[in-house]
């Protein structure tokens, strides 16, 4: 992430991020996923030399997710 002061009245962020998530169940057998989410976000905010005692801002955020990869899940039977 980086800060940069675009003029005395804007500053302007951006910056990268990545994830990783997986997930099963212990309960129900579910298919087993996983996947990678990488991001790039922004944004741009008003200083204190523009008005005093307010800030406003406005964001951006791009999102990738990539399934790493995935494994056969089983049908959960129920007995009564």
């Amino acid at each position: 992430m980086t800060k940069v002061s675009a003029t005395p009245w804007l500053d302007a962020i951006l910056g990268y991020d990545y994830q990783a998530y997986s997930g099963s169940d212990a309960v129900l057998v579910i298919t087993q996923k996983s996947e990678d989410v990488h991001a790039l976000f922004g944004q741009i905010a008003t200083t204190s030399n523009l008005v005093p005692d307010l800030k406003l801002a406005a964001r951006f955020s791009l999102q990738r997710p990539e399934r790493r990869r995935e494994r056969d899940g089983l049908e959960c039977q129920r007995q009564i």
